[in-house]
């Protein structure tokens, strides 16, 4: 059963290597992808426009998955 559910996953899952500082997700776009942390960090971040400033708030780690849940599923714009 694992190697079925392993060939049907392999169909879906592209493995892509992204450099520092991407943009993987913004407010307002509609997400089409769940993103797995294989290594290193990503950091989500909100940014105020009066001060110029970005505030860290959250933090994924390797083997984390990322992914608007709620806006994936019903393939709405994120607010996040």
């Amino acid at each position: 059963a694992r190697e079925k559910l392993t060939e049907l996953l392999s169909k879906f899952v592209k493995t892509n290597k992204y450099k520092n500082k991407l943009l993987l997700q913004q407010a307002g776009m509609v997400p089409d992808r769940i993103y797995f942390v294989e290594q290193g960090i990503v950091r989500g971040y909100t940014y105020d426009t009066d001060t110029e400033k970005e505030k860290t708030i959250s933090l994924w780690p390797g083997s984390s998955l990322i992914v608007d849940p709620n806006s994936f599923i019903h393939q709405l714009e994120s607010d996040l």
